[in-house]
């Protein structure tokens, strides 16, 4: 924190600040696709055809078991009806937040070389939720650039690759029915630890996280602003940059670096409905992940988003023993390499 401004006088500044932000007048990128010219979602997999994918993957890509629920990975050869089923449950839960596609589901070219990982009920024979992951390293080697999702939304120079290669993770949702469910995000979050324990050269990750359509405009220009740390080696096709104006401008690097909770303070002040920060967002953030461009995402109905980059190994220690487990595998993980 800027050792001029003490933290009294920072509070002090930002409710002066606030009616000069609520008297902004800005909006979001124009909707690709609006509510009413939405598609009907695709039909439901069928549990019996879900539990029987699920069944037949070798027992090495299912990661966990945790109460009623397991965790697992495969391709789009293994699983080729549960994809159908994470796709039509991307769409609706993408929709709910006015991010969705329009079409019946949530697809793209890409899955059919990426690893969709998710976690699975036991109980319900329903998914609680997925991630997508791609091998960089392996895309890149097979079509270069052209292999990997991200890099159609951004101009990554080589150096961005450097070192041990990079996972991308996205197109993460937690289905609608679990969303209040306190294990969602934790069970995906220990699946992608355990399979970086199995997989131990990936050591960075990155991906993006979209900031919802459902923020007002000017609290989503404020978390861009004050999170971004940008980098060269990285640009977005189609950067998101609205402008707030000098004097917050002034405010923001008066104050840097601003804590979460003063973001949070900011955001809520200009929500409607008092929302926070994104989910997502806060957990990327504990986590140590940094924020290094914003692009609106035409894949998600021209959603703002923030590209993401999180050392794995430098997470906090606490974190690290909460998603990978305590023990040896986790001690020879960050040991990896050296």
């Amino acid at each position: 924190m800027n050792e001029e401004v003490q933290p009294e006088d920072r509070l002090q500044r930002l409710d002066e600040l606030l009616p000069y932000l609520r008297d902004l007048q800005i909006g979001l990128p124009k909707a690709v696709v609006e509510n009413s010219e939405m598609q009907p979602i695709a039909p439901e997999v069928t549990k019996t055809e879900l539990h029987a994918e699920i069944d037949a993957l070798p027992a090495a890509q299912c990661l966990m078991e945790y109460k009623n629920f397991i965790v697992c990975y495969g391709d789009a050869g293994q699983l080729p009806r549960t994809l159908d089923q994470i796709a039509r449950l991307r769409e609706l839960t993408f929709r709910a937040h006015q991010e969705g596609s329009g079409q019946a589901e949530d697809r793209d070219r890409f899955d059919e070389n990426y690893l969709h990982l998710f976690a699975w009920d036991l109980t319900e024979h329903a998914i609680v939720g997925a991630y997508r992951l791609g091998k960089t390293d392996l895309l890149r080697a097979e079509e270069g650039n052209a292999g990997v999702y991200l890099a159609q939304m951004f101009d990554f120079a080589d150096e961005f690759y450097a070192g041990p290669p990079l996972l991308e993770i996205g197109r993460s949702f937690v289905a609608p029915d679990y969303q209040r469910n306190t294990y969602s995000l934790f069970l995906l979050w220990c699946g992608i630890s355990r399979y970086l324990l199995h997989h131990p050269k990936y050591r960075q990750l990155y991906g993006v996280v979209s900031m919802s359509r459902l923020y007002d405009a000017r609290a989503m220009a404020v978390m861009r602003d004050v999170l971004l740390e940008p980098r060269p080696d990285v640009r977005a096709e189609d950067p998101y940059e609205p402008d707030l104006g000098g004097e917050w401008q002034e405010f923001l690097e008066e104050t840097r670096p601003m804590t979460m909770k003063d973001l949070s303070r900011i955001v809520k002040a200009l929500e409607d409905e008092a929302r926070d920060i994104p989910v997502l967002i806060r957990h990327y953030h504990k986590l140590g992940a940094r924020f290094h461009a914003a692009v609106v995402d035409r894949n998600f109905n021209n959603t703002p988003g923030l590209l993401l980059r999180l050392n794995v190994p430098a997470m906090p220690r606490k974190y690290l023993k909460m998603y990978f487990g305590e023990g040896d595998l986790l001690e020879r993980y960050l040991a990896y390499g050296d």
